[in-house]
């Protein structure tokens, strides 16, 4: 800038050099009165008027043009009359440049770095092309963008139609060409997200989208099948950067397009179901009465249905809402059979129904669904099929099994390390960490911790904010396994910050776990308010084959063993009868909530532990011990749970009656929290022969072991 503006000076006979100093030309020139007039855009300005008009034509093309380019994009457009640099050669243009650039407005760059043989230029400045661009009248700019469009648009082909396509759409959005802005962004949307941009897809998707609302009469040559892809394209940017409400929408605006609008009513709805229950029933039981779409229009719209229902299911997966996603799975499976589909999507709604069939204990007909999706996906590996298999197996208690389909999933939606399907990825990825978190083992797989690195780098690529909470819930859960509190702090406060605009089921997953995380800081005022605020929002969770909000209602439990051990559940009070009784409807929601995220096999440590509340908070020992040793009986898939089984055994030790039974299920605790390397003394009780828990004296003591 301060070169520049001493060549200003010198031009302007201002200064004159003097031993290679600048020194004023008259005793009239006040620098300081010049310079407060000054600003850097007018400085180029008048620059820029000083320089050879065929040069000035060069320059107001470059300022057009991205901030590299070539001599050849700008002879392109500039006009014939323009002798020096129109049909120049590269040396010649090098030369040229060289002689009227006086104020070196522009510099060669590295051809290297841009993988071309021809000279790459670029403006010294980001200031300049700017200030050159805003003397350009309106037509002007117009003109040039049109002229820029069409020569890029002649030179697409397949080899560099990556390279170009941006460059062409950019220009066009600069014209008033409204028809080539819709095919162009719409070309780059689809490029977008077949190289897994999906910021990128979104913000085309959404420019299409507000020149079809204001141009009316453009939006019906467009078409409402076409705008319905529009919108079902933007609907799965959304959901699969886990943005739900923003996507619910989109898709809802997608079936408006097509005729085939969501219910927006409780009868309509309730109707809708009904029908969609029938219309499965005929097609399972009566398969000789299915009927299929024959008519050609007809198969286009139920091929897009079945593509909107894929990703509602998908969003009311993760929300809870329970009808909603059975619902969604109803519509799209019959829409699959009348189109007589078996690919993806059709093996997708078998196993979501499968899911269904089972949470509803309806196993029989899971089981006809699950073998109907495995017969359709033969060899293929299908992630959302294999993703549904792995809940199959961790609904029956079989977490090994998960596993393994769980890693087939993931294998599926990634090529070469990048992740082609997010939503499924992560659903995938964070059933994989949930088990380990109460397993005890994420700390001691490097392929899992690997795992939940990846998961952070692919919602950090995409934007997505929602994926920042469950990692949140996941650092949390697995620091107050291992009693590394220290090392959560970081992800307390995301939590906290992100509690205000959260999701319902978020909240019951970010409320537990934050209620256990001050129980165990000694935090009880925090840890009272997220007991409240949990204990309100209960109620709003459905039936639902999301694991999320399990999170909250294990840690939830274990922060209420940790409130009473430590005698600070100061709102249990028999003789407070309002207090009592708001507790215990507090603790038959929570156990209620168990009973709606039906993975029993997985949460029934911490549903008999949630059921002994009741006793073991007012002092009725015995009674909570007897709920809690009718769970060991129970319970025939807890070894596979090695943490929540150690944390079971540690209560049994607390809450045994006698001091030879605390002893015994201490000592197993103690020995399985020792093989998964946790300190057993934040859980255990120090002294099982003399005590319940700390600083609580058992009724039953040593001594009488002697009598």
């Amino acid at each position: 800038m301060y070169r520049n503006m001493a060549i200003v000076l010198k031009d302007f006979n201002h200064v004159t050099v003097v031993e290679h100093v600048l020194v004023p030309s008259s005793t009239r020139f006040d620098l300081e009165d010049l310079l407060g007039n000054f600003d850097y855009k007018r400085i180029i300005k008048m620059q820029f008027d000083r320089v050879d008009n065929s040069f000035q034509e060069l320059l107001t093309v470059a300022s057009c043009l991205d901030q590299y380019f070539t001599m050849k994009e700008v002879q392109s457009v500039i006009k014939e009359n323009n002798a020096e640099f129109k049909h120049a050669s590269e040396e010649d243009a090098r030369n040229k440049v060289e002689k009227y650039d006086a104020y070196h407005f522009i510099q060669k760059v590295d051809e290297q770095v841009h993988e071309t043989d021809e000279d790459v230029y670029a403006f010294t400045h980001i200031t300049i092309p700017q200030s050159i661009y805003d003397m350009v009248s309106y037509e002007t700019r117009i003109l040039l963008h049109r002229l820029l469009a069409r020569y890029y648009e002649s030179q697409l082909t397949r080899e560099n139609y990556s390279k170009l396509l941006p460059k062409v759409t950019r220009h066009y959005l600069q014209t008033d060409y409204l028809d080539k802005q819709l095919y162009y962004l719409e070309a780059l949307a689809d490029l977008n997200m077949r190289s897994f941009l999906l910021p990128e897809a979104t913000s085309n998707l959404e420019r299409i989208v507000k020149i079809l609302n204001d141009n009316p009469d453009l939006a019906v040559q467009f078409g409402r099948i076409h705008r319905s892809d529009i919108y079902r394209r933007l609907g799965m940017c959304f959901t699969m950067r886990t943005k739900l409400v923003e996507g619910e929408q989109c898709l809802f605006e997608a079936l408006e397009c097509l005729r085939h609008p969501w219910p927006q009513s409780e009868p309509e709805f309730f109707f809708k179901f009904w029908v969609n229950k029938i219309s499965q029933f005929r097609h399972r039981k009566l398969r000789v009465f299915r009927k299929f779409d024959k008519d050609l229009k007809k198969k286009e719209i139920g091929k897009r249905i079945v593509e909107i229902m894929v990703q509602l299911s998908n969003i009311y997966f993760y929300t809870g809402k329970g009808r909603a996603f059975m619902y969604t799975c109803l519509v799209g499976l019959n829409a699959c059979e009348r189109l007589d589909e078996v690919g993806p999507s059709y093996t997708l709604f078998l196993a979501r129904n499968s899911l269904l069939s089972w949470l509803n204990d309806e196993k029989e007909q899971s089981i006809f669904y699950i073998t109907q999706a495995l017969k359709y996906m033969d060899d293929k590996n299908d992630a959302d099929t294999l993703t549904i298999c792995a809940h199959l197996c961790f609904a029956a208690g079989k977490f090994k099994n998960a596993t393994t389909l769980l890693y087939r999933s993931m294998d599926a939606v990634q090529t070469l390390g990048v992740v082609t399907d997010c939503q499924a990825f992560y659903r995938s990825a964070g059933l994989v960490i949930t088990m380990r978190i109460f397993e005890g083992t994420l700390n001691n797989s490097s392929d899992d911790l690997l795992l939940l690195k990846q998961m952070g780098d692919t919602a950090r690529n995409n934007g997505d904010f929602e994926a920042e909470i469950w990692l949140g819930v996941y650092h949390i859960g697995n620091a107050l396994i291992g009693d590394k509190l220290k090392e959560s702090e970081p992800f307390v406060a995301l939590l906290e910050a992100h509690l205000k605009h959260a999701a319902d089921y978020n909240k019951i997953a970010i409320h537990g776990t934050l209620l256990c995380y001050y129980a165990r800081c000694h935090n009880y005022e925090n840890a009272r308010k997220h007991t409240k605020c949990l204990m309100s929002i209960l109620p709003l969770l459905t039936v639902t084959p999301n694991i999320f909000p399990i999170f909250g209602l294990i840690f939830a439990t274990m922060g209420l063993y940790f409130l009473i051990e430590d005698e600070r559940v100061d709102f249990v009070s028999a003789s407070e009868s309002k207090n009592y009784g708001h507790f215990i409807e507090g603790i038959s929601r929570l156990n209620h909530a168990f009973q709606q995220v039906k993975f029993w096999e997985f949460t029934q440590p911490c549903l008999y532990l949630a059921r002994a509340l009741p006793y073991i908070s007012t002092g009725r020992t015995v009674e909570g011990f007897t709920v809690l040793q009718h769970g060991v009986m129970e319970m025939r898939f807890i070894q596979e749970i090695r943490f929540l089984k150690a944390f079971y055994w540690a209560n049994l030790g607390k809450y045994s009656f006698t001091p030879a039974d605390r002893l015994e299920w201490t000592r197993r605790a103690e020995k399985d929290f020792e093989t998964l390397k946790i300190p057993s003394h934040i859980y255990c009780n120090p002294d099982p022969i003399n005590l319940y828990s700390r600083g609580r004296s058992a009724d039953l003591r040593g001594h009488y072991e002697h009598v």
